[in-house]
């Protein structure tokens, strides 16, 4: 069967799911490429349909974003690729360690209260503190592949 594209009802979560099952099909480069994906946020933080919909000069509204969506003009969207000696995750919007993704994953018991759910759980990750250790490698872009600025 032929699809004109998915799209994810919830949070950046529930977009990041659809995106980490696509990515583990074998075929994952081709459908990504091929596939839209299209937003409607139902979520806590709701951060990359935000993002869409200030890029598209449009305020934050599910009804705005169930519109632009049915629109049906993608755009194109960067991932980033995560590679550990375990697996092999795909990223967009940004890349969270250490205390900022303690913040998110923690944060979950306080649900409830939505998006103020993230204020608490850093209030409460600051308050006791962790150490973080770690290291970063990045392999830079070939000269040509990335796109100019608009």
């Amino acid at each position: 069967a032929e699809y004109w594209g998915v799209v994810a009802v919830g949070g950046d979560g529930m977009l990041a799911e659809v995106v980490q099952g696509v990515a583990a099909r074998t075929d994952s480069e081709e459908v990504l490429a091929a596939l839209p994906l299209g937003h409607i946020p139902a979520g806590s933080g709701n951060g990359l349909a935000k993002s869409i919909l200030s890029e598209a000069g449009e305020l934050y509204d599910p009804l705005v974003a169930t519109f632009l969506v049915l629109k049906a003009t993608p755009k194109p969207l960067d991932l980033s690729v995560v590679t550990t000696p375990e697996s092999r995750d795909l990223s967009f919007l940004c890349l969270g360690w250490a205390i900022i993704s303690d913040v998110d994953i923690e944060s979950e018991r306080y649900r409830w209260l939505g998006s103020a759910r993230f204020t608490v759980g850093a209030i409460e990750r600051i308050a006791f503190l962790r150490h973080y250790r770690g290291r970063l490698a990045y392999l830079p872009a070939d000269e040509g592949t990335v796109p100019p600025r608009p």
